[in-house]
């Protein structure tokens, strides 16, 4: 994270030691990813904070925003000014005027130093102080150095346009909203990768899971198949259960398969979230070691209240919405006209040398003051009547934006918090649908035993019991997930698992 807005992500208590850790995992020389690793939800976190690409893109949009926001700072710095200048100049003297075998020209010798310090107040006043030093050396004066000197601040203040903190300030305050604005998208982009994780953490247990139950259903039908070939042999069964039972066997290796292939596309999906580069942990097995340490919580009426003051995409769009209130205020103050009032004063000396000259311009005998008042009227104003509307439209626009998204926020909770609730129903009804399913399946065994059956009833009931026992996991698995995206929605799943963010 360093170099970023955010240069630390913490997961409080437990985020640090993993990073920390991690940091312990990077060596000079690159091993090679381990065939098996087992990961946590906090340890797939910590690494998609740090590697996760999408991430790594959406934090730059914080950082141009600061780059202006720095940028418009800048306004109100100081500027110095030196600059030095020498002439020397050959001039013909007027036929008229010239002595009878005398000089045709006058030759001067012209020597001026200046250095100024200049700049703006977020009043809109602007300051020039300046000083001096000019030196003219000619035939006429014997060559004599004479030095003038001179020492003089100038001030100018708009009255009207471009008057008062609320314009001069307009620029920084639009880059400051603008970083914040930056700052809370991220924020969200932030909640979005962690729910996407812990979602895909969930769906890699649930294959996980559902790879074992279905390796299970095809140990019972291979059991199954076992036990007719026998009975076969002392000619107590048919071949027709035989050909059944193979029948199922290859059913249930086919499940076998898809679910096989089904847990590698999960492990890769988790990957590609985790690992910057996920090329080298391709043939990586990820061993999920518990769940996520996300707690239910389903009420839709308090889920809303909360999405509508923590969503970080919201308090984006109302940032935004501030943005476009101080441009329109900006807008509205460049059609008035200019009114400046300024003021000068100025110390002077005139002496033989430099030095002298300023002694007698801090005597401050001589001196020389001025004010007056300056007014300019645009003609026409075109320019500045078509921004103005711009600004009104963006600003309706970025109303109607935080209108529209307060809705959908709405509805967004409403129904991500009704998943919940539905889910956890059929996380119950799953898990008696599996039980009254394994006691008709062993039902049906003892009668098939007994020879009131046959392997055809049995198989279709092993079948189901496969089905109902995935039917639990995957709506054990939705209900989880469903919990991850209530949070998500709601925005607050990195306030939930303790996840800050440290500013640099």
């Amino acid at each position: 994270m360093s170099g970023t807005l955010f240069r630390v992500l913490i997961l409080v208590p437990w985020l640090g030691a993993i990073t920390a850790t991690a940091a312990e995992d990077a060596p000079a020389v690159r091993r090679a990813p381990p065939e098996v690793l087992s990961v946590d939800p906090k340890d797939c976190i910590a690494r998609a904070l740090e590697q996760n690409l999408e991430l790594q893109v959406d934090r730059i949009a914080p950082l141009l925003e600061r780059a202006d926001w720095t940028a418009a700072r800048g306004r109100f710095e100081p500027e110095m000014g030196m600059s030095a200048e020498w002439e020397d100049a050959t001039s013909p003297i007027f036929p008229a005027d010239r002595i009878p075998g005398g000089r045709r020209s006058d030759e001067n010798e012209y020597t001026r130093y200046e250095g100024s310090l200049g700049g703006l107040l977020p009043t809109g006043l602007s300051y020039d102080i300046a000083t001096g030093a000019n030196n003219r050396e000619s035939i006429p004066t014997a060559c004599q150095s004479r030095w003038s000197t001179d020492l003089g601040i100038t001030l100018t203040q708009p009255l009207l346009r471009d008057a008062g903190f609320g314009v001069q300030m307009a620029d920084i305050r639009i880059a400051r909203k603008g970083a914040q604005a930056a700052d809370a998208e991220f924020r969200y982009q932030v909640s979005r990768t962690v729910a996407d994780v812990l979602n895909a953490y969930v769906e890699l247990i649930f294959r996980r899971d559902n790879l074992t139950a279905r390796q299970e259903a095809l140990d019972l039908a291979t059991q199954l198949l076992k036990d007719n070939e026998a009975r076969l042999n002392i000619g107590v069964m048919s071949p027709l259960d035989v050909s059944q039972a193979r029948t199922e066997v290859a059913t249930q290796t086919q499940t076998v398969i898809e679910a096989e292939r089904a847990l590698r596309e999960a492990q890769n999906d988790l990957k590609r979230l985790m690992f910057r580069d996920m090329g080298p942990y391709l043939q990586t097995r990820l061993v999920p070691t518990e769940l996520p340490p996300v707690p239910s919580f389903a009420d839709p009426v308090l889920n809303v209240v909360h999405a509508l003051e923590y969503r970080p995409d919201l308090t984006e769009r109302r940032l935004r919405l501030e943005q476009a209130g101080i441009r329109l205020r900006k807008a509205k103050n460049a059609l008035l006209p200019y009114v400046n009032a300024f003021g000068g004063y100025a110390l002077l000396g005139l002496e033989n040398s430099i030095d002298e000259s300023y002694e007698t311009t801090v005597d401050a005998y001589d001196r020389v003051w001025s004010v007056g008042v300056e007014v300019k009227i645009p003609l026409g104003m075109s320019e500045e009547r078509g921004r103005k509307q711009r600004a009104q439209l963006e600003e309706e626009r970025a109303v109607l934006a935080v209108e529209q998204l307060e809705q959908d926020i709405i509805v967004e909770v409403d129904n991500a918090a009704q998943a919940v609730l539905a889910n956890q129903k059929k996380v119950d009804a799953a898990r008696e649908a599996r039980q009254y399913a394994y006691e008709s399946l062993m039902a049906e065994q003892e009668k098939l035993n007994a020879g009131a059956s046959t392997t055809f009833v049995v198989a279709q009931l092993q079948r189901d019991l496969a089905i109902a026992r995935s039917n639990e996991l995957r709506a054990y698995a939705d209900w989880q997930k469903s919990v991850v995206e209530l949070a998500h929605r709601e925005g607050t799943l990195l306030m939930r698992l303790e996840i800050t963010f440290t500013e640099l």
